[in-house]
């Protein structure tokens, strides 16, 4: 499989944004129930993750939901291509993703919205954007 390039950061993702950014797309393929604790603690305690056709809100759904998916798929990659950081919300990106799921390749958006904690950032919300035929067929 060839090496995939280096995300690419347009203009106002600022180095906590990309440090954040960077430690989520390390844990989200983790497949083991510390890495599933860890990303649902990038959530904030009521945040939401809008999966097609469902939506999960609060860190023990996220929790459950990302133990379920890495048991469905498991050994997907995500790969995060771009982030774009919204024109007009300052803590709104929209990332461009690949994923690999063994011979398959696929490309998602997902819009994060996201809050300042201390020094750094959780989720409020995020939304998927996918064609689920790319991962059955």
């Amino acid at each position: 499989m060839p090496t995939p390039p280096e995300t690419q950061y347009l203009e106002g993702a600022t180095g906590s944004v990309k440090d954040f950014f960077q430690q989520f797309y390390t844990i989200i393929d983790g497949e083991t129930p510390e890495a599933a604790i860890k990303w649902s603690n990038s959530f904030t305690e009521d945040g939401e993750f809008h999966f097609p056709g469902q939506i999960y809100t609060g860190r023990e759904a996220l929790r459950a939901q990302r133990e379920s998916f890495w048991s469905v798929f498991p050994g997907l990659v995500h790969r995060p291509l771009r982030v774009y950081p919204s024109p007009t919300l300052a803590l709104q990106f929209v990332v461009v993703n690949r994923f690999d799921y063994g011979d398959r390749v696929g490309y998602t958006a997902a819009e994060y919205t996201l809050a300042k904690q201390g020094m750094s950032y959780l989720i409020q919300k995020l939304v998927l954007y996918m064609d689920p035929a790319d991962l059955t067929q």
